[in-house]
């Protein structure tokens, strides 16, 4: 069984609807996910209008996907609105009958990785549950998270008060529990993380020695220049614990960033990770407040930029003898 989350596109919707608001929904989760709020479902006209429509291609929203069939969704939202420091997250398992198999799990733990690399000032992701969902308690804790607040009585349901519950994981905790499994993806899915952490250099250097320096032929003194230092940024997309894709993010001032040596191993090109590594880097530095990315990409791989929005700038220079060419694009 693989568990993998995939962004949510247009095309998904009508089955993501389906599974949790159709006619023919498995509603076993809405016992469970806050009932005391007594929630409607939702018409197809109103999930497609709203909810659904502002989870195409939403970062803080992701499907989960077993075996290509889609099953539930994790979303992360703002406690504190635009001072960002405070995420808290969330998961549903639509299908009950992929409930105690380790869907959760495995989707959780995927999703605390993409949220603490997303978003590389925070220090501390949670969520909140009441004491009736005891499914969800296990969950929060085979991931690693501690009990933090509970807030008694303060859920009222079928007669009957619970508890709201709070749980939560630090980003030390997080990297901790993750080099004592000894990586920090634990399935043969796709993960993409961003950061300056020594295991994050060492996979890029990794990748570049064997495609710039090996493959290519380009010198390795020019390749790892001086401006891979302690805090240079790296993208680094894992399958497993193999890394097979890679970019770095350099600050040139406050409003402007160069994402550069961007390199996918061979057997993996053409299924859209350089683009990956590529944008998460756009995302990071959007968080961090750059109006503008450029690139200097090789003249053959221009045209790939320019299908997710880069511009051309100037003319073909030379740049470690290769052929190169300037590209542009503002970030929203």
């Amino acid at each position: 069984m693989k568990v993998r989350l995939k962004s949510i596109q247009q095309a998904d919707l009508a089955e993501l609807w389906a599974i949790s608001q159709g006619p023919t929904a498995d509603l076993e989760w809405k016992k469970w996910d806050g009932p005391y709020f007594k929630d409607p479902i939702l018409s197809w006209e109103t999930f497609a209008t709203g909810w659904g429509k502002d989870s195409v291609d939403n970062p803080l929203r992701k499907a989960i996907v077993v075996d290509d069939k889609l099953v539930g969704i994790v979303t992360a939202y703002w406690e504190d609105g635009q001072l960002r420091r405070w995420l808290d997250m969330g998961i549903v398992i639509y299908d009950h009958s992929y409930w105690g198999y380790g869907v959760g799990t495995h989707a959780l733990e995927q999703w605390l990785t993409e949220l603490f690399g997303r978003f590389l000032h925070l220090q501390t992701i949670g969520f909140t549950t009441w004491s009736g969902n005891v499914g969800m308690q296990k969950l929060g804790e085979k991931v690693g998270m501690s009990l933090e607040a509970r807030v008694r009585k303060v859920r009222f349901w079928q007669n009957q008060f619970f508890d709201s519950l709070k749980y939560g994981i630090l980003r030390e905790e997080w990297v901790a529990r993750s080099e004592e499994k000894q990586s920090v993806y634990r399935n043969t899915v796709h993960s993409v993380v961003v950061g300056n952490a020594p295991y994050l250099k060492a996979a890029s250097h990794y990748l570049r020695y064997a495609i710039f320096v090996l493959e290519k032929g380009i010198n390795q003194s020019i390749e790892f220049d001086d401006q891979d230092g302690p805090d240079t940024i790296y993208s680094v997309l894992f399958q497993g614990e193999k890394p097979i894709a890679t970019a770095r993010l350099l600050v040139i001032n406050s409003q402007t960033v160069r994402i550069g040596r961007v390199a996918t191993t061979k057997a993996f090109r053409g299924r859209g990770f350089g683009r990956t590594v590529v944008q998460s880097l756009e995302n990071y530095a959007s968080e961090a407040g750059a109006q503008t990315v450029e690139l200097h990409a090789e003249l053959t791989a221009a045209a790939f930029y320019e299908t997710f929005g880069y511009q051309r700038e100037g003319q073909v220079y030379q740049e470690d003898g290769i052929d190169c060419v300037t590209l542009k694009k503002t970030l929203h």
